[in-house]
Order: C-alpha cells, then structure tokens, then sequence
C-alpha cells in the first residue's frame, strides 16, 4: 500500500505559471494532447494535506518521445559547444524518464505523490526542449556576428592594403616633390646668378656710356661755344661795319648779318623753346645791344609758358618782331614780377622764430616735398646733393636769396610753362603736352617752331576765351596760389613778420601777376628761355649782376669770382618769325657771390 504521508515533490516547492507549452514536430505536448493510461489517470487523487489543487500533466512514452525529437538534430555546421548541448539534453531526458519508469512500476509510492513527480518531469522535459533551441537561436546569432566580424576583417584587410598603397604613393609623391624642389632652387641660383652677371654687365656698361655721354657732352658744349663766340665776331664786326659804312647796305642784311654756314649751324644748336621742364644745356646769352657772351658755363634752361589770359594788357606787345619797344615791355615785366618776390621774401623771411641748426630738420618734417625741391637747387651736374649747403642757405645770410630763388623756379616751372595751363580737357591737355614736347627738340627748325608756337596761340583762342575757359582760369589761379602756399608755408609759419596779417594778400598778389604774365607769354608769339647757373660758376658781367656786392663786375670778373646761388634767371627771348631767328638777352642773372 502506497504510503500516504510519504513527501510528494509537488508539496514542497511553490509552483509558478508556466510558460506556452511547446509544440515539437507540428505535436502538442501539453497535458490535453498527451496520452494518459487508465491505471494512471485512476491515480489522480487529491492531496491528503489540503493544498490548492492544481491541474496535473501526466508524461507518457509518446510524450517522451515527442519532446526528444524536439531537440535540433546535429549538422556538419552546428557548433561544437552546441552539439555538446543537443547530447546532455537528451542524455538528461533518457536519464529522467529512466526514474520515471523505475518509480512508477513501484505501487507504494503515493499517487499523489505520483502526479507530482510527473508534473516536475513534464517541467523538466519543458525545459530540455526550450534550452536547445535558445542555444539554436543563440548559436545562429553567434553565427551571423560571426560572419558579419569575418566581413568587417575583410574589410579592414582591404583598407590596410589600400592604406599601404596609399602611403607607397604618398612616400613617392613627396619624392618627386622634394627632387622638384631641388630643381626649382637650383634654376632660382643659376637665375639669380645669370641676374647677378647681367647687373654688373649693365653697370659697367652705364659706366662706359657714362663716360661716353659725358666726352660727347662736353664736345657738344665746345662746338656750342665756338659757334656762339664766331657769331658774336661776326655781329661784332657787322656792328663796326656799320659805323664805317652807315650809309651802305651791309651784305649779310637778309640774313641777319650771319654767313649761310654760321645761319645753319644756328638752326641746330642747343635751345630752349620756352615750355617744358628744366634742362642742361650750354647756352650763350645775347646782350640787347647784339654782342655775345661765349662763357662755356653749364646752366639749368627753365622753359617759359607763353600761355594767354584774357587780362586786358597794359602793355602793347607786338609779335612780329623784337623791336626795342617789345624788349622793354617784356623787361619790365619780369623785372616786376622779381622784385615783388625779392620784396615779399625780404618781409616775411629776415626773421624767423627757428634756429639756424634746427631749419633742416624743421623743413623736412614739416614737409618732403619742399625739402626735395631745396636740395635739388643745390645739386651741380651729376655730384651728390650736400644738404649742409642747403642748410648754410636757409641761415640768415643768405635765407631771403634762397627763397626768392624758390619761389621763382616753381613759378617758372609750374605757372609760366606748359604745365600751368594742363587739365581742361584730356584732349587739350595732351596736344599741349605734345606740341610742347616737339618744341623741346634740338633739331626742330626754325619754321617748325613758329608753327608749334602760332599752334599754340590758336588753342588758346579757341578753348580759353570762352565762358568755359574763363571757369579754368579761375579754377588754375587758386591751384596755382595753392601750390605757392605750400612752398613757402615751412616758413611763413615761423615767420616773425606772419602775424601782419597779409602774407596771404601778398602772396595772391604775386600768384596773380605771375598767372596774368603767363598768359601774355602764351600770346606773344615768341619763346623764352630761363637759365640758372649752378654754383661754383665762374661769374660774367655779361650775364650776371650781383644781389649781396656793390664791386665793379670787372673787378669779380678779374678775380675769377664764383658763383653761390642764383636767384633770379638769365631771360632770353627768342623770335623765329620771318626769315631770321631774332633772340635778345633781355634780363640778367641775379646771383649772390661767394665768399662776399
């Protein structure tokens, strides 16, 4: 007889619920689809303890069997862990149901006691089917990592490779850089070598024609000197002809008193037409009353602008010839315009509140462009600048000289030439700049030049007199008191005699006399030539008169006295009217002496 205290395995343990049954081969396996022998299902009793009672599932064979077949079968592909799975489960159902039978075919065991053991067999057997497959699908995750790691290495792999092609080509694409380099700088070394052999080629040859343009120049200034010295013979002895002969014709009258070699020769010597910029030349200067002075001195030739303003003129120029009446008018005219700035710079520039050894310094702080213009009056030839003479200038011997020198040279260059009358129209502007440029040749001849000048009188007629041209004019004068302004500004500004109050009335006065004198040269039909001497040169009472000595020019000239500075210029008018080429020395050189 089955003992009924005997422990059930079912009372000992609380059970939980249960998952889904599992269906293994298309067959449930759950308590209703199992098969249950009579003799066992007689056996289902309750529990003799009172316990809740609860639906019990029996385990037969086919039920057995059912759940060993649910386990995967084994394949060549299955992994070893795996299969070792797939065995010990079924090992652990053979092994159960081996128990199972052995303590059914006992009758003293409960039946109670029975049910629960088949339960917690039926529970097992559950889990022996659940856990081969979790370990399947777990095996075919394992699987599918497995071969998306076996596709990441492949591609690693592949990116190694191209990462070590890469770097090959790297490695020999810096090698052909650092060969390119090397190449580039060799060809920059045989450049800069090849430059450096070239200069020096180029310097030795600006040194040989250095030399050359310097022989030629001087030769150039010799024959300019002879040419004026045989003219002057021969006007000197056309003169003495004259006092002999005074009621015969003299031979040479038709030309001018000059033999056809000589009256050639003039055609192509060295002048200055009286517009444009300075420039050197070798000039000799011819007295009103006809002789000639052959000193062979080196001169600045300032151009003159004979530009017209529609200012009524106070005096009656003609332009036909250069009577003695036209060079009086035209000597009192720049005698005028010279001594108003001789006057101006005596008033204002005696006395100033800067140091003598302070100037420099002052000046080319206050301005560059003034200090520029300083130096380059004292420059001689092609010598060096010595700013220490510009220095000694502005000291308070020679400062009112100075600066009258300056304020005449930018007025010559800048209000009496070409330049002043530049920026109507590009059009005007750059046939002014071109007639003018053609003026400047040396071998222009006589009636070229009488062409370029009545040219330029019949511009002026037309594109200055009318309302338009009445507006430049007015708008040039301020640009030119402008610029006059600022020339004289570093020192007006330390001006002892600045707070008078009318250095600017002064100042335009003097911009207007010289802009009205600008207009009467652009009218007159003739060209004028300014020449400077440079200091050091021999002083001539021919062309010179001095500003700072009241000795007797031969007694400078017997001394052989030098020049210091020039501060007014040698005025010479020339006329190429007709059929002789008239030119007068009208005004003398004003220079200080040096050493006086």
């Amino acid at each position: 007889m089955k003992n009924s205290s005997s422990p059930t395995p079912g009372a000992t343990s609380h059970r939980i619920t249960h998952s889904p049954q599992p269906v293994v081969d298309n067959q449930d396996i759950s308590p209703s689809g199992r098969h249950i022998s009579p003799s066992a299902r007689n056996r289902v009793t309750s529990s003799s303890s009172g316990a809740t009672k609860r639906t019990l599932r029996r385990v037969s064979t086919q039920t057995f069997r059912a759940a060993i077949a649910a386990i995967p079968a084994d394949t060549e592909d299955t992994h070893p862990q795996l299969r070792e799975i797939h065995n010990n489960a079924r090992e652990v159902g053979r092994r159960a149901w081996g128990i199972r039978g052995t303590v059914h075919e006992r009758p003293v065991i409960d039946n109670d006691w029975l049910d629960n053991f088949d339960q917690d067999v039926w529970d097992f057997l559950d889990l022996a089917v659940r856990l081969p497959q979790a370990g399947g699908m777990l095996a075919t995750e394992l699987s599918e990592t497995h071969d998306a790691l076996d596709s990441t290495c492949e591609k690693l792999s592949a990116a190694e490779t191209e990462l070590d092609e890469s770097r090959d080509e790297i490695i020999s694409l810096k090698r052909k850089i650092e060969q390119m380099e090397y190449k580039l700088k060799a060809k920059q070394d045989e450049i800069s070598q090849q430059d450096a052999k070239l200069i020096a080629a180029l310097k030795v040859k600006d040194s040989e024609n250095a030399v050359q343009i310097k022989y030629l120049q001087e030769k150039i200034d010799e024959q300019q000197w002879n040419i004026d010295h045989l003219k002057g013979q021969v006007e000197n002895k056309r003169n003495i002809w004259r006092e002999m002969h005074p009621n015969q014709q003299n031979p040479y009258d038709g030309f001018s008193m000059v033999p056809p070699a000589i009256k050639k020769a003039s055609h192509n010597r060295t002048s200055s037409s009286g517009r444009g910029h300075a420039r050197i030349a070798s000039v000799g200067t011819f007295q009103s009353g006809g002789s000639v002075t052959s000193a062979a001195l080196t001169r600045v030739n300032e151009t003159g602008s004979p530009s017209k303003t529609n200012i009524p003129l106070e005096l009656d120029i003609k332009t036909l010839d250069i009577s003695t009446d036209d060079e009086t008018a035209w000597t009192e005219r720049f005698t005028y315009i010279f001594k108003l700035t001789r006057a101006f710079c005596e008033l204002y520039f005696t006395k100033i509140s800067v140091p003598s050894d302070q100037i420099k310094n002052y000046i080319a702080g206050e301005d560059k462009t003034v200090w520029g213009f300083m130096r380059a009056i004292c420059k001689i030839s092609n010598s060096a600048i010595d700013d220490s003479q510009v220095q000694v200038l502005l000291g308070d011997n020679y400062r009112v000289y100075f600066m009258t020198r300056i304020m005449i040279q930018y007025i010559i260059r800048h209000i009496l030439s070409a330049e002043g009358w530049a920026g109507f129209s590009e059009t005007v502007t750059a046939e002014i700049s071109n007639l003018d440029r053609r003026l400047q040749k040396k071998t222009v001849l006589s009636e070229e030049r009488q062409q370029i000048v009545d040219r330029l009188n019949e511009i002026h007629r037309e594109v200055f007199s009318g309302a338009r041209g009445e507006k430049f004019k007015k708008y040039k004068f301020e640009h030119h008191l402008t610029g006059l302004e600022k020339m004289v500004a570093p020192l007006t500004a330390v001006s002892a005699a600045s707070g008078s109050g009318r250095l600017a009335s002064d100042l335009k006065y003097i911009a207007s006399e010289c802009w009205d004198l600008s207009g009467r040269l652009w009218r007159s039909g003739l060209t004028f030539q300014y020449v400077w001497d440079d200091p050091g040169a021999r002083f001539s009472a021919d062309s010179h008169q001095t500003a700072n000595s009241d000795r007797h020019p031969a007694e400078l000239m017997r001394k052989n006295a030098s020049i210091k500075l020039a501060t007014t210029p040698a005025v010479i008018i020339r006329s190429d009217q007709g059929l002789t080429i008239q030119t007068k020395q009208i005004l003398k050189s004003n220079v200080v002496i040096e050493g006086l």
